[in-house]
């Protein structure tokens, strides 16, 4: 009698649709207030492709998302033929999105969302009267989203204006000036620029070490000196 010896043969391309990545089966990440789920559902075909996965979200900049065509890219990825793709990080317990049209945003597991860095509020000019100390004199608010404690760069700033309607899209960075020490909001990454905004505790003293960020009460844009009419306090 003759034997037969078989061998079962795993294609990589192929392996990891049957591995374990039942994460993207059903499953919520999130960043603040704001989410990104990814769900199974039943195959399809697409230009040449099978499809079999959903991936929605909403950014923290609030812009809505969704695709049905959606699939493994690999053991840890979802590729979405509108361009989204999402990367999961285990050991960090959080997804990253990130898209054509879209910056890239890391979302976290229900238990393991960092908190939220101080800057990101709304801030209201206190009061709203001009005055000639202020770098942005006519500046009433300014909307930051929902960053990482930790994070130097803060991405997709509104600021709106008294007269000249809003900016968006705005990139803002935490620097130190190189002279004080005083750490400011700064449009350039590694300067107080000129149209800066300082950070304030709330008794009106200078912030110059990043671990006291907590402390953070006020913003004020008279070029490194405290002058209560410059001041941006947070919005209820």
């Amino acid at each position: 009698m003759k034997k037969y010896c078989f061998t079962i043969l795993l294609i990589p391309s192929l392996a990891y649709a049957a591995g374990d990545n039942a994460i993207f089966d059903d499953h919520t990440w999130y960043i603040g207030n704001h989410s990104l789920r990814v769900n199974k559902h039943e195959p399809f075909p697409f230009n040449g492709q099978i499809f079999d996965h959903t991936v929605a979200y909403v950014t923290p900049d609030g812009m809505h998302g969704s695709s049905d065509a959606c699939r493994l890219s690999s053991s840890d990825s979802i590729s979405c033929y509108s361009g989204d793709r999402v990367t999961y990080q285990a050991d960090a317990h959080s997804a990253t999105l990130s898209g054509r049209f879209i910056s890239s945003y890391t979302y976290y597991d229900k238990d393991h969302v960092p908190e939220a860095n101080p800057l990101s509020a709304a801030w209201q000019r206190v009061p709203s009267g001009p005055s000639l100390h202020c770098r942005n004199g006519d500046l009433v608010r300014m909307v930051i989203p929902y960053h990482e404690k930790d994070a130097t760069r803060l991405r997709n700033i509104e600021r709106y204006f008294m007269n000249n309607g809003y900016s968006s899209g705005d990139t803002y960075y935490l620097v130190k000036n190189s002279t004080s020490g005083h750490i400011a909001l700064s449009p350039l990454p590694n300067q107080v620029y000129y149209s800066a905004f300082y950070l304030y505790d709330s008794n009106g003293n200078p912030i110059t070490d990043f671990s006291k960020l907590d402390t953070l009460a006020m913003l004020n844009d008279s070029e490194g000196k405290f002058d209560p009419l410059c001041n941006l306090v947070k919005s209820r």
